[in-house]
Formats: structure tokens, sequence, C-alpha cells
């Protein structure tokens, strides 16, 4: 994996340090970008995103692994092979890990298409859609200041209008998930294990 991302509050020096590890264990060398702190979290998240693809953009990079500080790989060694695996093929956003619901169609083993995936755990995004997912995020963030509703303009939420559009995948078999953790975005300890493992319990819970 290269071409890595994370996204770090400067007061969370303990997410810092546990991403470091993380990363260090991989062998993946990976650039701290620092989040942009927000009254609405919504947004600020959205805004730290922005900056990542914009760094990318900038730097010219054929594909950026953007991933947020609390991300946790459960199997890394499978999920840096199936990356590797999976770079040539064609698709316009590389989901990591999050939590799915139908439709969505299985490719192969290693990733199948999706259409209502959220969370922005971790994803890949290749150099030709930049500018489309900057486009996204930047009107769910007028959205944001304009009506106040993250349930339809955060930007894990309002990208998936182009879910619907373009190619989006996931990898197979669902192992990248949030390490549980107090959520700054939330204002409360948060842990979506369960259901970025699995899409059943996304679909019946209450």
């Amino acid at each position: 994996m290269h071409h890595v991302f994370y996204i770090n509050l400067k007061h969370r020096v303990d997410r810092m340090h546990q991403a470091e590890t993380l990363f260090n264990a991989m062998g993946v060398t990976a650039e701290r970008v620092d989040a942009i702190p927000c009254r609405n979290g919504a947004i600020g998240c959205a805004l730290s995103h922005i900056k990542c693809i914009e760094l990318a953009k900038e730097r010219r990079m054929p594909y950026a692994c953007i991933c947020e500080d609390d991300i946790l790989f459960l199997d890394p060694e499978k999920t840096k092979q199936s990356v590797s695996n999976l770079l040539t093929s064609k698709w316009d956003v590389m989901l990591l890990g999050a939590n799915i619901a139908p439709p969505y169609f299985k490719i192969n083993n290693q990733c199948m298409s999706v259409r209502n995936a959220q969370t922005t755990t971790g994803y890949i995004i290749k150099q030709a859609y930049y500018d489309t997912l900057l486009q996204n995020i930047r009107t769910g963030i007028s959205g944001l200041l304009l009506y106040q509703n993250p349930k339809v303009y955060a930007i894990d939420i309002f990208w998936k209008k182009l879910q619907k559009l373009d190619h989006w995948i996931i990898l197979l078999p669902l192992s990248v998930v949030q390490r549980p953790d107090y959520s700054d975005i939330e204002g409360k300890q948060v842990d979506y294990t369960k259901p970025m493992l699995s899409d059943k319990y996304f679909l019946n819970r209450g």
C-alpha cells in the first residue's frame, strides 16, 4: 500500500500513536494529515477528507489511500495483498471497509460492487476520480450548512449518490473496521465493529 494518508485531530495524540504503530507494523508509510477541527463534526470530517484529496491532486498521485486514525485492519496481510491485486482493475473508489447494505454484487472473492455503503474509515480513490468526489463532498457541506441535516448530507451518506452512478467496490472478506473508541464527531464512545463485519447486522439493527 502506497500514497497513504491518515487523518488525525491534533489533540488526539493517543490515536496518532495507535495509527503510527499500526501502519509501521504493516510496513506501510502513512502521512499524517492534520484534521480540520470544527464545531460541526460532520463538516470538519468532510473538510479533512477534502484536504487529503487535494493533497493527492496537487502531488499528481495516481491514487490515494485515505484513512481515519481509528482504522483497524483485522487481517492486514490479506488486505495488502487484495489491494495490490486490485489496483490495476477498473474501479473509481475502493472501500477498505464500510457499513454496507444491499444492493451489492459480488465480483470475485476479493471484492464486490456497492451502492449503499457508508463510513469513511478507509478508502482508495483513483486520480481520475478526485474532482468527482471533491465536488460531491463540497455539495454535501453546502447542504450541511444550509439544512443542518447530517443524515442526508454527511460525507459518507451523500457520497452514496456517486455509488449509484459510478464504480465503487469494497474488499472481501470484510476485515477493516473502526477501532472502538471515543468519537469526537459523535461526542461519545462508539463501537462499529459488528456492523462493519456483517451486512445482516446493519439491516436488522433497531
